[in-house]
């Protein structure tokens, strides 16, 4: 018994197969728009989006794996703690989770027709500014608002009083 092949959908298309079909897409969108039903434009211009944000976002999916150990490293330098376990944790939870919502969001902004090299990188643009943002933190040291001082001061009371046996208020 022999199945026929159907037609793949975007995301089941190999590279070449994907350019191609984006190609063939613009076409159909341009002579559409030199005159034909305007729910077929509307439908070419969908479609050509569509494998248009298939193609850069498989482009974004590629550059993750250079910005995420980034972000890792410069969390990992940031965090200073006794527990090993903390800098793995923080990384493997908050680099994914900005990459992913940013990524959502430029890939909603690029079904649009919303400039779909640029948003489906959000992702790995949000990622790499906030690893820029934590090496320049770490460049330039700990800086301390007034508030934070007296909070910390206040902190090291607590810890202070704690360890002589009277707890705070006493």
């Amino acid at each position: 018994i022999e199945i026929p092949r159907k037609d793949p959908t975007v995301k089941d298309m190999t590279a070449a197969e994907l350019r191609e079909s984006t190609d063939r897409r613009l076409e159909r969108l341009r002579s559409e728009e030199k005159g034909g039903n305007p729910e077929d434009l509307k439908y070419a211009k969908g479609q050509y989006w569509y494998a248009v944000t298939e193609l850069h976002r498989r482009l974004a999916l590629s550059l993750c794996a250079l910005s995420f150990p980034l972000c890792a490293f410069a969390l990992g330098l940031f965090v200073t703690s006794s527990n090993r376990l903390l800098p793995f944790f923080l990384a493997t939870t908050l680099v994914p989770s900005l990459y992913f919502l940013s990524e959502m969001f430029g890939n909603s902004l690029a079904r649009k027709g919303i400039v779909p090299w640029a948003t489906q990188e959000l992702g790995n643009l949000a990622v790499g500014l906030f690893t820029l943002a934590l090496l320049l933190r770490l460049y330039r040291g700990p800086r301390r608002s007034g508030s934070a001082v007296l909070v910390s001061r206040w902190l090291a009371g607590l810890a202070r009083a704690g360890r002589m046996g009277r707890g705070p208020g006493r």
